[in-house]
């Protein structure tokens, strides 16, 4: 019986199209195998298998028998949005061929944002572009775009160059789940330069948060360029800037992005993205760009708050340097807290946070100034 199948009705042909093996498929097939048939656990079908596997040399004589590429699975998964996942070019290009749809897109489905597992979470409501991205398949994610994905879609509240920045820094995700390895021979900032000469818009603000992470900051509003300053992520802030990103938009509450390069919005120093190196020259390029240091956003917040919240001592003295008007930062934010205060200890979530080594040159700041 060509149909056989164990008790969660996993088919020979389920089985054959996972391995890749194509003498096998094409006997069952011939034998009068179910082409389309899904398996009770998750609701995939063989072609969804071979494509999420990488069998591209599968896909031809699966369609030719009527395999549906347009079935999807229990949580919405069609064969081209697991190879665009998986980051298996040949399939996407062969299902293309195909006939499959470059816009194809996974539903939104509320439950699985509220829960669900954060993949799942994370993923529900992108198309094959931004899932090509999201998991540094960007030799792929270009391959989309020559073939007519639109570079600016925006169906979670966010684009692709909102994604780059915490795609290439991650931090400490919820899940904790490293960031992707990616596949492919296109480096992100080529594919940043690639799908803006497509027409991606570098001033695109975020409407809806996205999964990028453990932090307080608003993102709603947030153009690429701040949320590059966000992981402290000068590479790709001067080269937003040198495609025309206007380094100075705020988010919705003012924060600018000289305030979030130092670090406003943090929650969890040292497990955000950005070594002390790289925020400092993340603030530097902010610095160099008309990022005013003497902006106070709707709750308060400073650039110096900022580099309390993420315990940056060498930022608190590149601050100072600059011209950073203590009778401008040393003042309670909305939350009643100064810098020092934030140093010196305050509850943050969880946990009551202090930095010693930041307090000290937030007081040498002050005595300098005479303030202390």
């Amino acid at each position: 019986d060509p149909n056989e199948a164990t008790a969660e009705a996993e088919t020979a042909l389920m089985t054959a199209a996972r391995t890749g093996s194509l003498d096998v498929v094409k006997v069952l097939l011939d034998a009068g195998a179910v082409v389309n048939a899904a398996e009770t656990w998750r609701g995939q079908t063989a072609l969804m298998w071979a494509a999420a596997e990488g069998h591209a040399h599968l896909v031809p004589p699966m369609l030719s028998y009527g395999a549906d590429l347009n079935a999807r699975s229990n949580k919405g998964w069609s064969a081209m949005l697991f190879a665009a996942r998986e980051g298996q070019i040949d399939v996407v290009q062969t299902l293309l061929e195909g006939g499959a749809d470059v816009e194809d897109a996974l539903p939104i489905i509320e439950e699985t944002r509220r829960g669900g597992t954060s993949a799942e979470r994370a993923a529900t409501g992108l198309n094959a572009f931004l899932l090509a991205a999201a998991n540094a398949h960007y030799e792929l994610a270009a391959l989309l775009v020559d073939r007519g994905a639109d570079v600016n879609v925006a169906s979670r509240g966010w684009t692709a160059l909102h994604q780059v920045s915490w795609v290439r820094k991650a931090g400490v995700a919820g899940s904790n789940n490293p960031a992707p390895e990616g596949s492919g021979g296109l480096s992100s900032l080529d594919f940043v330069r690639k799908i803006v000469s497509a027409g991606a818009d570098v001033n695109a603000v975020v409407t809806a948060r996205p999964p990028a992470g453990i932090t307080r900051l608003n993102f709603i509003g947030g153009t690429p360029f701040l949320l590059a300053a966000r992981t402290g992520d000068a590479d790709l802030m001067r080269l937003l800037a040198e495609l025309g990103a206007d380094p100075l938009v705020p988010n919705e509450d003012n924060t600018t992005p000289i305030m979030v390069a130092a670090g406003v919005g943090t929650s969890s120093p040292g497990e955000d993205p950005g070594t002390e190196p790289e925020v400092l020259e993340a603030v530097q390029v902010a610095f160099e760009l008309g990022g005013q240091l003497d902006d106070v956003d709707d709750n308060g917040e400073t650039v110096m708050h900022g580099a309390a919240y993420k315990h940056q001592p060498k930022v608190v003295a590149f601050l100072v340097e600059s011209g950073a008007d203590v009778n401008v930062w040393n003042q309670p934010n909305g939350k009643g807290w100064t810098p020092l205060n934030i140093v010196e200890g305050v509850h943050i979530g969880m946990n009551i946070q202090s930095n010693p080594s930041t307090a000290e040159a937030v007081r040498d700041a002050m005595s300098a100034a005479g303030v202390l």
